[in-house]
């Protein structure tokens, strides 16, 4: 796995977030501003050393979801009707999430992030 490349498809961003009839012909519009949001992820994983990693069976769904909901805050793509105050609770969410990659608090990797609880004698 490498930091490049979005994570998620139009047809996948249309399934998640948009609620007007999908523009075949917007295709082209929504790959390119999902492939520029995963920048934000591919940034994340990068500062946790996460980029040359398999991704756990997981962490597929779960980055997809993350650079569809970043499109859908940052980007004015042409099938959502995400209003503005949606925007900013989206924002909010990713933001929290990346943080939670740039810290390994999640290893996309497969690990079990810094918080997993280790057992262990004293």
């Amino acid at each position: 796995m490498s930091c490049t490349g979005p994570f998620a498809e139009a047809r996948d961003y249309a399934e998640l977030v948009c609620t007007r009839t999908y523009d075949v012909n917007k295709e082209a519009i929504i790959n390119t501003q999902l492939e520029i949001t995963a920048g934000a992820i591919h940034a994340a994983m990068a500062a946790s050393n996460q980029c040359t990693c398999d991704l756990a069976p997981w962490a597929a769904n779960y980055l997809k979801h993350l650079n569809i909901i970043l499109a859908a805050a940052t980007q004015d793509c042409p099938c959502s009707t995400i209003g503005n105050d949606d925007k900013q609770s989206y924002l909010t969410f990713v933001n929290a999430e990346l943080e939670k990659i740039r810290t390994g608090q999640v290893d996309v990797c497969g690990g079990t992030g810094r918080n997993y609880p280790a057992y262990g004698a004293v």
